[in-house]
């Protein structure tokens, strides 16, 4: 066997096993390595080399190489050492970063705790102990303690807990190379070797790879360097045939084309140094192979070998030699040719220490590189020893110079030399140091500073010590000269008669002047002049003595001057200018004093003390420079402030030359109390005492201070004046407090007036269910003391006597020890009806509104439209035409009273102007009766209850307002704009409002509310937290009023009208920044929130029930912000609740319990049934959290981790535009968040909701009887999308428990439906309005496509009532495959778009899993006779625009066809029906143009004449064909009969004009007396055949011997018969009694079947009623008939007389 190139798979035995044995190379491919024995020899026969087989190897081993755990013991063995640093961690992907020695990113696996390294530069041999790993040159890891795992010759792994971030991993190995010729590698393993040769062999040995593949390409390569082409590399490739072979080298490709064969040669070209060559092998359904092949570069070796020494010298007696190389090279250090140190570079290259001697010596060092033998050498030169020098120099400088000592070896050499140009020069020169070690020289001083440098040297050492020494002083250059001289100005006159001093100096010195005691009075600091000079003038003060000065010149490093000069002196006269001081007269309390008097004089002022009174200038005297008067500076430097008592002021005038003066002036004080109150803030402990009968506390937010005698308010904290809290006492009001820390927390929040204040006071947060309130006994703590509060002020509390005073401004004096303070004006807190027509008093008219009138104008339209009845209201007007007047609130406002109103309004009938029959004289009058009840109501309650009147034209009446006037005397509505923060809001308005009507008689009566406005426009950030649950008291205070009303207006019966909700708020247009909408907000379930606006911008969450009891009001909100909407926030399920506007572009709600994060599961449609249990869902609580559907539209976005459950109702009535699924499936769900089940549902429920007979739902006990907005109400009105109106489309597909409801898309703006497909609808045709698919589509005159119809339409075989009633766009595929029924109106009012189909289904089974068994379809018919047809109830096809084609498709398998089956209906224009399945036709109302009915089975035909088109049908008799030869049921009015057999032939009916008496049973009577002849009609026939028929009850004979009897019984009358023959003569009948028998006289056919006849043939009053018609008695009488007797059904028994005839009822 001749081996192939490239690797092979071995999987056959070549020899059994025996004694070892010698085998040749040329030979050895003929044998199996597993049946070689262990010790046999393989034998070059080339060059002789031996290798041999080693028990546990997979290949042969060179003899020569121990395989027992040491190093390879092969003559210049190469040992690899490479460096790594960590340089990056990627823990998510289990990998991190290294670099090698050259900063080359390498890719480390972390597997199991390890890290997984690749040695970079060769090979090595696993198991051998020749791989070593150190960590940060600490931690060595290796085998034999397990902290090194060698995995193959190119991989290694170690614990990942020894590396971080930054460590070093150094790798030493020895580097595998084979030895000698080739030996190839048996690797018997289950993966691809990853490493291998050429010739060496793989064994796999696992079972599932087969013959023809390899888990990864193979491939091998080998590169030769062609003599003829040294600029080229020529690669041979082994790989598999046709695999696509890439060869690159970075962004260069030198080959990438599929292999021909399984060995490729191409050439790469070389480079200067040595590059990788990266080659990629794929073949098709398997692994890329990757491999790294070495292209050595044209650079010689001898190139490559680099030397690079130098000799260092660490101290004087050492040399070393420093060697750097690369890697792995030997380094030789030699001596006179001897070998003195050799070492290998293992990567921080090689040093050598060397002595250093008395002489200078050569070293040779030496380069080798072992892998080639190449070497290089250099010569070094090792420097003889040395001592080391040391040197002290020190100095010291003196006003005689600088002296310079040095001390250091004896024999050394000292220079000194100047630094700077202008120094001394040299001053010493290689000065010999003396034996005694020490040199000294004396530098003098110059008249500059110095810099000089002293070197010390000795010719017996290597270094030099040196130092620079500065030299900083210097002698003056300017000498300092003091001489006194003439101090007068020569200039201006000034210092006549003065002496001044005259001083130059040295530029850049300081002069200072000195007196005779030391005292500095004078320095002048350096100038930038080349000399210092100048000239001090002394003061007058020195001059009447003689003194003595002293003048110092100073300066940095100069040598110190000084000069002592003596002055004499003069005698002091009178001034020319009198001394004189200011009045006093204050400014602001604030006394400025001004001055005349002469230059310089110096001014005092004295207390009456005697004590000095500093000037503004904190100088104890005013020194004056100029002879001008200071009045026009007062002040500038006394200024005097006005105290409480008197005080006096002297002021002295002095000055050197002149003689003293004097003036004095007395300070009137201002005589203030000894306490003043400052007040900060004002609150009221229960602002809402009027509406509980309880009492209000009036908080004060005080400053106390003590007035000084100067008029200071001293303020006084139990910090600084401890002693207030035992002798200090505030009064007012009953209350006597002192003030006192607080010792607890937040004592604010509890008296604010707050919420927190009812907590704390009252025990309540939420005075919604309170009638009064009683207040806790700790308020006594608070009255009894003054807490202190934050920066030292106090909190004075009193009881308010009359709740009413906090409405106004008021004046209080708070008496301190029983004195009285300042007054202080308390403001008003409270909005209320008391004030609120006066806010123009504590409020100014804003021109800041720019905001709130944009906002207005942004919402005026939509919300006019929330309710279309009202635009002609008031509040309509108003906010249409944008009548508002804008103020904004006085910010000591701090509550929200609930009784913001108290109005008492009559719109009189007879008030109004524009009755045309209402005179002058009615309105006064009417006036005056309104004036009269307001009286007695302003007597009874002591209400001022001023009277407005309003003339509202649009209204076409006219009002008159008692109690607040709302609006301006133009008719604008308030806009009141509170810019600061408020304290308590309410959650509930009760206006007090009462109307009443004077109607036309001059009555009164109650009336409905009117329209009051008002907007609020709130700008704080937190009104949420602020409202508070309060009780309505609006209606309680209504009885009072109306119990006033019935007294001045007494009456047997009072209408009033009856308030089912009494209302909270009404035309209240709130704009606020509320994040929260609390529950209950404005309204509750027996409260209205009525015509109401709110506009929040920033509301994130609205709460249980909010806003559900609101009617025509609408919110404005962000839908983008909005977190959390509570069960019923905008609406109940049974009413229309809130309107809701959008103000963002976003418009998609979220619900689940994963919000705001990434949907990790299953979104796709289900495929499958799937029912999860409740506690399976992620329950979405809310039942009916949806706006209504008048509302901007909105997406729902169902968000859950699984599956998620929401209400049945959850969407009914809202504006849901689209809904997104994040979530594995959607169930529904009922109130309790069971899943809806048919096996587990209850007739008391409906939609999930409980239902009974006296609530709508329990859950909510919404009472029935007070349901708003007929219709909705209704619960068997409810659907699953019902008023959907912006609903675009629905996918159905994601509901795992979806049951198709009556009206479940009624009315709704769907435009497409997508039903389930996983399972068949459940439909319950025996209850009438719940799963039954009533009339689903009723009205959604958008729907177009519907997909999988059959979801209903192949799981019942009915198509319910009403079904496609409406859908008039709809275009779909009906399957009629297994429908036997269309109930009544099933397809009313639909689309030409249907198409009646028949498919077999595809599913059987309803959600749960249960198979729905539908026995027959008409696919699945063997025989078409047995075809059981289609039923029909009423109107099926009614108002319908389906196709004559798609009704002829299916019109032959209809069982009956109900009277008004085509009524009205569009396209219908044929009759054509072949059938023998029809019992039952009648046609009472759509005109046909033809009808040709043949049918064997028909029992019943009906036709009245509105069916037939005449014209049509005269013109072509064939257009008239009725073939039912089995007829036994005939009826036609005028038309529809002809004696033509071939146009008519219907056999022998039991029920017909012409059919014979013994097999006839009457048609009975209706109450169309038009058609009564005297009890008989003529027939004409309708084609003309003959001259028309006549017939009788009775025959002539018959006729001849009846009319003789005196009593006749017959059964109930037909009047499309004779009764008697023609030829009797009515005055022949001798009958006076005649008996109708009463009974079901209608036919009844063979098969039940709906509405088997018309309408129009069944007795309408069955009570016989219609023989009392007068018109029924005269068109059927004869002359001798005196009595009717009716047998039957009658209501009672009863007798009565109609035009002679006596009519009984039995």
């Amino acid at each position: 066997m001749k081996p192939t190139w490239g690797i092979r798979k071995l999987n056959e035995y070549s020899i059994s096993k025996d004694t070892a044995i010698i085998i040749t190379d040329s030979e050895k491919d003929n044998y199996y390595w597993a049946d070689i024995p262990d010790g046999s020899l393989l034998v070059n026969d080339k060059t002789g080399n031996l290798s041999i087989k080693l028990t546990g190897e997979s290949d042969w081993v060179p003899v020569g190489i121990r395989k027992d755990g040491t190093d390879k013991l092969v003559k210049d063995a190469v040992i690899n050492v490479e460096y790594y640093t960590i340089v990056k961690f990627e823990l998510e992907h289990n990998r991190f970063y290294y670099h090698d020695r050259e900063e080359i990113t390498r890719i480390g696996k972390l597997i199991d705790g390890k890290a997984q390294f690749k040695v970079g530069s060769g090979l090595y041999i696993p198991g051998t102990n020749q791989l070593e790993v150190l960590i940060n040159d600490t931690v060595r890891c290796n085998t034999l303690d397990d902290s090194l795992e060698e995995i193959n010759m190119k991989y290694f792994q170690i614990d990942a807990d020894d590396i971080r971030l930054g460590s070093t991993v150094t790798v030493r190995y020895i580097n595998y190379e084979r030895l000698s010729e080739l030996y190839p590698f048996i690797f018997i393993q289950e993966r691809y070797p990853w490493f291998f040769e050429d010739k060496d062999i793989w064994i796999n040995t696992a079972e599932n790879v087969s013959e023809d593949g390899l888990a990864i390409t193979p491939m091998s390569y080998t590169v030769s360097y062609p003599a003829d082409d040294p600029a080229h590399a020529e690669v041979t490739v082994f790989t598999t045939k046709k695999s696509r072979l890439i060869a690159t080298h970075r962004r260069d490709e030198y080959f990438n084309d599929v292999t021909k064969r399984s060995i490729t040669k191409f050439k790469v070209p070389r480079k200067v140094h040595d590059y990788y060559l990266n080659l990629f092998s794929t073949y098709f359904g398997y692994q890329t192979n990757y491999s790294k092949a070495l292209i050595k570069g044209t650079q010689t070796e001898t190139d490559k070998l680099t030397l690079d020494a130098e000799m260092l010298y660490p101290n004087a007696l050492m040399g070393r030699a420093s060697v750097k190389t690369q890697i792995g090279n030997i380094v030789t250090f030699k001596r006179d040719g001897k070998k003195l140190y050799a070492s290998q570079n293992i990567g921080m290259g090689v040093q050598y220490n060397l002595p250093r001697e008395e002489d200078p010596y050569n070293i040779t060092v030496i380069v080798r590189n072992p892998s080639n033998g190449l070497s290089k050498e250099k010569v070094l030169t090792v420097d003889r020893r040395k001592i080391i020098l040391t040197a002290d120099i020190s100095y010291v400088t003196t006003t005689s110079g600088t002296e310079v000592v040095v001390t250091t070896l004896p024999g050394s050499k000292i220079t000194i030399m100047g630094a700077g140009p202008m120094a001394g020069g040299v001053i010493a020169r290689d000065a010999v140091v003396g034996d005694n070690g020490k040199y000294k020289v004396n530098i003098p001083l110059a008249q500059q500073a110095e810099t000089y440098t002293v070197t010390v040297s000795n010719d017996k050492a290597d270094n030099t010590v040196s130092k620079d020494i500065e030299i900083l002083l210097h002698t003056p250059a300017t000498p300092l000269s003091v001489y006194v001289v003439d101090g007068k100005d020569s200039l201006t006159g000034d210092y006549e008669g003065t002496n001044a001093l005259s001083i130059q100096a040295e530029s850049g010195s300081t002069i200072v002047i000195k007196d005779s005691s030391g005292a500095v009075i004078h320095t002048r600091q350096p100038s930038n002049l080349s000399v210092e000079e100048t000239l001090y003038r002394i003061p007058l003060f020195y001059h009447p003595e003689v003194k003595t000065f002293t003048v110092e010149a100073n300066k940095t490093n100069k040598v110190p001057e000084s000069k002592t000069v003596t002055v004499n002196g003069y005698k002091k006269v009178n001034a020319k200018t009198p001394f004189n001081v200011s009045n006093v007269a204050f400014n602001n309390r604030i006394w400025d004093v001004s001055f005349d008097y002469t230059k310089g004089s110096t001014i005092t002022a004295y207390d009456a003390n005697n004590n000095i009174i500093k000037t503004k200038d904190n100088t104890d005297s005013i020194v004056t420079t100029s002879d001008e008067t200071m009045r026009y500076f007062a002040g500038r430097y006394y200024s005097f402030k006005q105290k409480n008592n008197d005080y006096t002021v002297r002021f002295t005038c002095t000055h050197p030359l002149y003689n003293d003066q004097e003036v004095t002036r007395t300070v009137v004080g201002a005589h203030l109390p000894d306490h003043q109150i400052e007040l900060l803030n004002t609150y009221v402990i229960n602002p809402y005492a009027d509406m509980y009968n309880s009492d209000a506390y009036q908080v004060l937010e005080l400053k106390l201070y003590k007035t000084t005698d100067d008029l200071d308010r001293v303020h006084l904290t139990l910090d600084t004046h401890p002693e207030i809290q035992n002798n200090l006492t505030l009064s007012y009001g009953g209350t006597n407090a002192k003030p006192i820390q607080y010792l607890g927390s937040n004592l604010l929040d509890k008296i604010n007036g707050s919420k927190s204040s009812y907590l704390e006071f009252y025990g309540k947060d939420d005075l919604s269910n309170e009638e009064t309130l009683t207040v806790l006994p700790k308020i006594n703590d608070y009255l009894s003391n003054a807490y202190e509060g934050d920066n030292g002020s106090y909190y004075f509390i009193f009881k308010v006597d009359n709740f009413y005073d906090l409405m106004e401004n008021r004046n209080i004096n708070i008496k301190v020890n029983n004195k009285a303070t300042n007054d202080i004006n308390v403001p008003t807190t409270i909005l209320h009806w008391k004030n609120i027509d006066k806010f123009s008093e504590y409020s100014t008219e804003s021109n800041d509104y720019q905001d709130i009138q944009n906002k207005l104008r942004a919402v005026r339209i939509k919300h006019s439209q929330v309710n279309n009845a009202s635009n002609k209201s008031n509040s309509q007007r108003i906010i249409l035409n944008e009548l508002f007047t804008y103020k904004e609130v006085n910010d000591h406002i701090k509550y929200i009273h609930p009784n913001l109103f108290l109005q008492i309004t009559v719109a009189a009938y007879k008030f109004t102007k524009y009755i045309s029959n209402n005179t002058e004289e009615d309105r006064r009058e009417a006036e005056q009766k309104s004036d009269e009840f307001i009286s007695k109501i302003r007597n009874k309650y002591n209400l001022e209850l001023p009277k407005h009147v309003a003339d509202i034209r649009e209204t076409w009446n006219n009002y008159l307002y008692y109690g607040n006037k709302v609006f301006d005397d133009n008719g604008n509505a308030p806009v009141l704009t509170f810019k600061h923060n408020l304290l308590l809001y309410p959650q509930m308005f009760a206006y007090l409002n009462a109307s009443y009507s004077i109607i036309s008689t001059g009555d009164f009566e109650e009336y409905y509310p009117v329209d009051d406005t008002i907007v609020l426009d709130v700008e704080q950030n937190n009104i949420d937290d602020i409202i508070i649950g309060n009780k309505i008291n609006s209606l309680e205070w209504k009885e009072k009023i109306k119990t006033i009303f019935k007294e001045y207006h007494p009456r047997e019966i009072h209408s009033f009208y009856p308030e089912i909700y009494p209302i909270s708020s009404k035309n209240q247009f709130l704009f606020c920044k509320m994040k929260n909408i609390p529950s209950n907000f404005n309204s509750n379930k027996n409260v209205w929130f009525y015509n109401n606006l709110i506009y929040t911008n920033q509301i994130e969450s609205i709460g249980e029930d909010a806003l559900c009891n609101s009617y025509y009001s609408s919110i404005f909100f962000h839908y983008s912000r909005m977190l959390n909407i509570g069960d019923n926030a905008f609406r109940y399920p049974i009413n229309f609740g809130i309107t809701a506007f959008n103000l963002s572009d976003s418009n998609t709600f979220e619900f689940g319990n994963r919000k705001y994060n990434p949907f990790l599961g299953d979104a796709s449609k289900l495929t499958t049934i799937k029912n999860p249990r409740k506690e399976d869902l992620d329950i979405v609580e809310q039942i009916c959290p949806l706006p209504n559907y008048n509302s901007d539209p909105f997406k729902v976005l169902l968000t859950s981790t699984k599956d998620i459950g929401i209400s049945d109702i959850f969407f009914n009535y809202s504006a849901i535009e689209d809904i997104e699924y994040n979530c594995n499936s959607v169930t529904f769900v009922d109130e309790n968040y069971n899943p809806i089940r048919y096996d587990n549902k209850h007739n008391d429920t409906y939609l999930g909701l409980t239902i009974n007979y006296d609530f709508y739902f329990t859950k909510h006990d919404l009472n029935k009887n007070k349901i708003v907005n007929n219709g909705i109400g209704r619960y068997d009105l409810f659907g699953h999308f019902r008023f959907t109106k912006k609903l675009k489309e629905i996918d159905l597909s994601y509901f795992t428990n979806y049951y198709l409801y009556a009206h479940d898309f009624d009315s709704s703006g769907v435009k497409k439906i997508i039903f389930p497909s996983a399972y068949l609808a459940n439909i319950d045709m025996l209850n009438t309005y719940r799963n039954t698919a009533v009339a689903p589509f009723t009205d959604c005159s958008n729907l177009k496509t519907i997909d999988n119809l059959d979801f209903i339409l192949c799981s019942t075989n009915i198509v319910p009532a009403e079904f496609f009633r409406g859908a008039r766009l709809l275009k779909v595929d009906v399957n009629l495959n297994y429908i036997d029924t269309f109930r009544y109106a099933s397809f009313y009012g639909s689309s030409d778009g249907l198409s009646f189909v028949y498919k077999n289904r595809k599913i059987n089974i309803d959600h749960l899993g249960s198979q729905i068994n539908l026995d027959k379809s008409f696919l699945g018919l063997t025989n078409p006779s047995d075809d059981q047809g289609i039923m029909l109830g009423d109107a099926v096809f009614a108002d319908s625009n389906i196709s004559q084609q798609e009704i002829d498709k299916i019109i032959n398998r209809f069982i009956n066809i109900p009277y008004i089956t085509f009524r009205d209906n569009k396209n219908i224009k044929e009759l054509n029906i072949y059938s023998n399945l029809l019992i039952s036709a009648s046609f009472f109302y759509q005109k046909f143009n033809k009808i040709n009915i043949k049918s064997n089975s028909l029992e019943i035909l009906e036709f009245k004449d509105k069916i037939f088109n005449v014209d049509s049908m005269k013109n072509n008799n064939d257009n008239y064909i009725v073939i039912a030869p089995n007829l036994q049921y005939f009826y036609c009015e005028k038309y529809g009969y002809t004696v033509d057999k071939n146009h008519l032939n219907i056999g022998n009916p039991k029920m017909s004009f012409f059919a014979k008496k013994d097999n006839f049973k009457f048609f009975p009577i209706n109450d169309d007396y038009d058609f009564i002849k005297p009890t008989s009609y003529f027939i004409e026939d309708f084609l003309g055949k003959s001259n028309g028929y006549y017939n009788s009850y009775f025959t002539k004979e018959e006729s001849e011997n009846v009319i003789n009897n005196l009593e006749l019984e017959i059964p109930v009358p037909n009047y499309r018969y004779y009764l008697f023959d023609k030829s009797i003569n009515l005055s022949d009948i001798k009958i006076k009694k005649l008996t109708i028998t009463l009974e079901d006289s209608y036919y009844k056919p063979s098969k039940d079947i709906n509405n088997a006849v018309g309408g129009s043939h069944y007795l309408n009053d069955k009570n016989g009623d219609w023989i009392s018609d007068k018109r029924t008695i005269e068109k059927m009488r004869w002359p001798a008939l005196e009595e009717i007797i009716v047998k039957g059904r009658a209501r009672r028994n009863y007798e009565e007389t109609v035009l002679g005839v006596k009519i009984k009822y039995v």
